[in-house]
């Protein structure tokens, strides 16, 4: 008679403690990296805050000739008289505030006026010696141009500077515009653009008051459009002709928000 060997099962326990307390090491490791990297990342970004602007709108009108009509009795009171189009609606603009109070008060003195608000777009992009032109540039625009010309008309309006005071703070501006220029093609075109607006000639049958202002406007919708192109449009998505004009987008915004 055979005797069969019955074969050993052999059990093995595991030390779930060890385990555990490898668990939780592994975490730790992976915590500490997590948050070191994130540091390391917060030092490589650089921003470019956002900023609004307040335009009082004296009206919107159905028709393009009704707008110019509307435009020119603007420009003679001395506002800037400047016309924006969206969905066949034509609006006419007349000063612009940084402060939405400022802007609001010259609204109530007119009648069926309104306060817009304008966003100049901001972005967080990779650190780079491009990006870092790139934010200082765009900065320039939608504060130190803005700004100027918001000053210059203030104290225009309240007669704190003459009409020659004004030509030498403009060409001033100008000079420095054409400098912001040199930062790279990314603000080139931009500056080239809002050169041209600054270097127009007055309309002598309307008031200096205007032409300033309406530069301020023309300005703040060129710095907008550029600013809003450049980081809301994948690059992908961009027509040619647009694409050349951002043809380093890729290398100056990688944008992380």
């Amino acid at each position: 008679m055979s005797v069969r060997k019955r074969k050993r099962r052999i059990i093995r326990t595991f030390d779930f403690g060890r385990i555990l307390a490898f668990v939780t090491a592994v975490c730790i490791a992976v915590a500490c990296a997590a948050a070191l990297l994130g540091v390391k990342r917060g030092e490589k970004k650089v921003i470019l805050e956002s900023r609004a602007l307040y335009g009082v709108v004296t009206g919107t009108y159905d028709s393009s000739a009704q707008a110019a009509a509307a435009a020119d009795e603007c420009a003679a009171r001395g506002g800037a008289g400047y016309i924006t189009e969206a969905d066949g609606r034509y609006a006419v603009m007349a000063c612009m505030y940084s402060v939405e109070s400022d802007a609001v008060s010259v609204a109530s003195r007119i009648d069926g006026a309104t306060v817009c608000k304008v966003v100049l777009s901001g972005a967080e992009l990779i650190k780079n010696t491009d990006s870092e032109k790139m934010c200082k540039a765009f900065e320039f625009f939608s504060f130190t141009v803005t700004d100027n010309l918001m000053r210059v008309a203030a104290e225009l309006e309240n007669r704190e500077i003459s009409e020659s005071e004004v030509a030498v703070r403009i060409d001033g501006l100008k000079e420095e515009v054409l400098a912001a220029g040199e930062s790279g093609d990314f603000a080139k075109t931009l500056a080239d653009s809002v050169y041209g607006v600054l270097n127009a000639p007055a309309d002598g049958k309307k008031p200096l008051l205007s032409h300033i202002r309406f530069a301020l406007c023309s300005s703040v919708v060129l710095i907008k459009d550029t600013m809003t192109l450049c980081f809301t449009v994948p690059v992908k998505k961009l027509s040619n002709s647009a694409f050349k004009y951002l043809l380093n987008l890729e290398k100056y915004a990688i944008i992380i928000r």
